[in-house]
């Protein structure tokens, strides 16, 4: 389905105002998904003078751990590693972006997914999130359920756009 297509289904009076400002934040973890919503972020943002997008990617906190006990060189390589994974991960979505002349911000953040998107809606001021409503989670989101289920279930009082 078209991001235009999801638009027209979407009753979102506020957000939609053309004159105020928007803030959109995209949680990005390199899956298909994250880079249809980052499309569909695109579209929300359109023209607008006053309309931002936040690309987020969040290194997990159980790699973290697993740096913190290991060797020294081991350690040093997998956050060099983490580091060129996450930004692999942001490739695309800041690819897509440019090409769409939207203003755009990138970030990379550590910790667990859902409380780091909940920590940054609240530092960036963030009007609306839109992500993915499957990413990369194999087993790990079968046990501890998605990410964007995660989110739904925080008390963030923004919009939640889930594009599959």
């Amino acid at each position: 389905m078209a991001a235009a297509a999801i638009l027209d289904r979407v009753c979102l009076p506020d957000i939609l105002d053309e004159q105020m400002p928007m803030k959109i934040l995209v949680p990005v973890d390199g899956s298909p998904g994250s880079l249809r919503a980052v499309k569909v972020a695109i579209e929300f943002v359109g023209g607008r003078q006053q309309a931002s997008i936040v690309l987020l990617n969040v290194k997990s906190i159980p790699m973290l751990d697993l740096l913190e006990r290991g060797s020294v060189m081991l350690a040093e390589w997998l956050k060099e590693e983490e580091g060129r994974l996450a930004q692999q991960a942001l490739e695309a979505a800041i690819t897509t972006c440019q090409a769409a002349g939207v203003s755009f911000t990138a970030r990379i953040e550590k910790g667990t997914p859902a409380a780091t998107i909940e920590r940054i809606v609240r530092e960036e001021k963030i009007d609306h999130i839109i992500m993915g409503r499957r990413g990369l989670g194999g087993i790990r989101g079968l046990v501890l359920g998605s990410v964007s289920t995660q989110v739904l279930q925080l008390a963030i009082d923004v919009p939640v756009t889930l594009v599959k």
